[in-house]
């Protein structure tokens, strides 16, 4: 993730987490190595501890579950304080106030691109799959404040998804309808069903996207879906597949929202790309990709 998308390792602690290094954050995205591939958790960032104890009453008061993170989850995720809980369909969530700044360590991307844009708006945005999506779009939009941007299919469809924000980024947050559990082929071979569908990172401008493109096409990274432009955030972007199994988009130029004017709308179509990337199933695919991983390494080390 750092010599292809850009980012920079800022940490690793003793059990071997990563964290990974977008702005001034200490980190912004965080790779646990006894994870199953999929995400562990979510953090979401409030202002200070007066709002992170007035959501945690708020959501104990609806009947979920809320931890409070000890001294040592808190010194473990680079934060002030946080709580612990899980949506409506077990996604570990958590939310958070005061993340360790390093203005003394500023961004260093080990490649030559612009940055990233994150800021008030975060990493980027994350889409995941919901068993019950009425009970998900009434948690995160009634208990965790989240504003609906767009919203497809009505109740008792057969597929619905919601794009959520919680700041000026068009989403931060996308829910879709969960499939019926199954395995299905990716680049990697057979990819059991997972929460996370994919992530997607904002960069500084479309060069930064271009040359990131090209690179992927260098080394041989899996693409999901070609170059494009969305309909509903306006991103030019396209989408690789990562070694773990899910989608990453890595896209520039996204629409923001003004909440004082936006009208929650149906996701409009993509007027052009993005189209559906179809890699060969072979066992051998990701080794490929490890050992050119490898040599790109070596090449700049």
């Amino acid at each position: 993730m750092t010599l292809i998308l850009g980012m920079q390792v800022s940490d690793r602690d003793e059990l071997g987490n990563v964290f990974l290094k977008m702005d001034e954050r200490h980190h912004r995205f965080v790779l646990h190595p006894q994870g199953n591939n999929d995400i562990a958790y979510a953090g979401w960032e409030v202002k200070n501890e007066d709002e992170l104890m007035a959501i945690a009453s708020q959501l104990k008061a609806e009947g979920i579950e809320v931890e409070r993170g000890t001294a040592a989850n808190a010194q473990g995720r680079r934060v002030m304080g946080l709580i612990k809980l899980k949506d409506p369909s077990g996604i570990p969530t958590e939310v958070y106030y005061g993340p360790m700044l390093n203005y003394g360590n500023n961004f260093k991307s080990p490649r030559e691109i612009s940055g990233f844009v994150t800021g008030e708006m975060g990493i980027g945005h994350i889409v995941i799959s919901a068993d019950n999506f009425e009970k998900s779009l009434q948690f995160y939009k009634d208990l965790l404040g989240f504003r609906v941007t767009n919203l497809s299919g009505t109740p008792g469809e057969g597929f619905r998804m919601a794009f959520m924000h919680c700041n000026p980024r068009h989403h931060s947050l996308g829910i879709q309808m969960a499939r019926v559990p199954s395995q299905g082929s990716g680049p990697y071979g057979l990819m059991p069903a997972r929460r996370l569908q994919h992530v997607m990172i904002q960069a500084g401008n479309i060069d930064d996207v271009g040359s990131t493109n090209y690179l992927c096409l260098e080394k041989g990274v899996p693409f999901a879906k070609t170059f494009g432009r969305h309909g509903n955030d306006h991103m030019l972007s396209f989408y690789i597949w990562t070694p773990a199994g899910f989608g990453l988009e890595y896209g520039c130029g996204g629409r923001q929202v003004d909440d004082s004017t936006w009208i929650v709308t149906p996701p409009e179509n993509d007027p052009w790309g993005h189209l559906q990337a179809s890699p060969p199933v072979n066992s051998t695919y990701k080794l490929n990709y490890e050992s050119k991983e490898k040599q790109f390494v070596s090449r700049r080390t």
